[in-house]
């Protein structure tokens, strides 16, 4: 039977019991407390059933409903243009390609799920992704040239972000039902995402919080560490918060507070064309998993190494528009306690943030890899060494040319 079906959890509180005196000082902490308080009580029953911590199950939730709270009728959407070229559009490119537009398709740059934009009629392109009355006037638009089956199964919703073309998994029989029942609740959305989970054998990895093997299927494998950074630090603040613990909330934002803003600005200085300021952010598979020696215990780098970055950064912004295919920065800024725990070298240039490791996605051989940084080395591109290791490109900012 599907939870969604269980009468003693259709039935039962929602609500966390019982208000918070916690304070925090993020947005994340404000959301996760928020999300906390409307469906706390629920997840604590799930717990109970499933042995999954109430703080993984709200963490994922932080995550995929990026922040946006949940308005009657109108669950948070998320249109995503690919899958409707995969639902319809490839029947009808003529009217697809006139509307919408993502990567790897038409001529436009990027992965499938980047640069998703739409417009109406013959008027401008806009980015889809960001604002819920954007999203909404996309699907509108999905919903009057395909219809809106076709649209609500190439569509994410709710806190969970399920798509559509889920709904089976979930107990539904059309991803219409799916969209009007998490448009209801709150409570369906919560037990949708339990009944997905369960569909997909997730329950192991979230009771593990091996958040790597969770986003391995939920967000699938192109993005696997970048989400299960996300969820991890989603998690630090949502442990906080479910024990009630001012202390450890207040440890956890101080463990990620950054300024993202101000690097998005600096990172925009540098003019880089295929890589986002978040991917120079990533600290690491190891510094989310946590089985590992290393876990939690890199940072983001600090401000005064910031620029450190800049010539390294150039040169594998055109490495990835020489090579043509994805690119996956490994590496990047380690604290020192994050470089010994991994075995780095005690004088590694990762810990100035002026170090990257790289990884190619087309099948190509590493040494193709080194041939190419080389030219684009004696290029003038940078100054620095080049490397190998077993899977990935080294390149770092030094004062002389070295070939490690």
């Amino acid at each position: 039977m599907h939870f969604k079906n269980d009468h003693h959890l259709r039935r039962g509180r929602l609500a966390h019991r019982g208000g918070s005196h916690l304070k925090s000082k993020i947005a994340d902490g404000c959301a996760v407390m928020a999300a906390w308080q409307q469906i706390g009580g629920l997840l604590t029953t799930l717990s109970a059933r499933t042995e999954i911590a109430p703080a993984a199950a709200l963490a994922v939730w932080n995550v995929e409903s990026g922040n946006f709270p949940f308005l009657k009728g109108k669950p948070v959407l998320r249109l995503e243009c690919h899958k409707l070229w995969e639902e319809w559009g490839h029947t009808d490119p003529e009217h697809f390609d006139a509307h919408f537009q993502f990567g790897g398709h038409a001529d436009i740059a990027g992965l499938g799920w980047t640069n998703h934009r739409f417009r109406q009629r013959d008027g401008e392109w806009r980015n889809l992704h960001g604002s819920q009355q954007v999203e909404y006037e996309a699907f509108a638009l999905a919903r009057r040239l395909a219809g809106v089956e076709v649209a609500c199964r190439a569509s994410s919703f709710g806190g969970p972000q399920v798509m559509g073309f889920n709904h089976a998994k979930l107990g539904y029989s059309d991803a219409v039902s799916l969209y009007r029942a998490f448009g209801k609740s709150l409570r369906a959305q919560v037990l949708g995402f339990f009944d997905f989970c369960r569909s997909e054998n997730l329950f192991p990895a979230l009771k593990a919080r091996d958040w790597h093997a969770f986003a391995r299927v939920y967000n699938g494998p192109s993005r696997t560490d970048s989400y299960a950074e996300k969820i991890n630090d989603a998690f630090i603040l949502a442990e906080a918060i479910v024990a009630s613990d001012q202390a450890a909330l207040a440890a956890a934002e101080e463990k990620l507070a950054f300024d993202h803003q101000g690097f998005a600005a600096f990172f925009a200085t540098l003019a880089i064309k295929n890589f986002s300021a978040r991917e120079f952010l990533f600290r690491g598979r190891e510094n989310s998993a946590p089985s590992s020696a290393a876990y939690g215990l890199n940072r983001f780098p600090p401000r005064e190494l910031w620029p450190n970055i800049a010539s390294v950064a150039k040169a594998a912004d055109l490495f990835r528009s020489e090579i043509g295919a994805p690119v996956t920065l490994r590496s990047i800024y380690r604290a020192a306690a994050y470089n010994a725990a991994i075995g780095g070298v005690p004088q590694s240039r990762h810990m100035a943030f002026a170090a990257i490791d790289l990884q190619v996605k087309n099948g190509s051989a590493p040494a193709e890899w080194l041939d190419l940084m080389r030219r684009i080395r004696a290029q003038g591109a940078f100054t620095g060494a080049i490397g190998l290791h077993a899977d990935a490109l080294h390149i770092d900012a030094r004062e002389e040319n070295v070939d490690l």
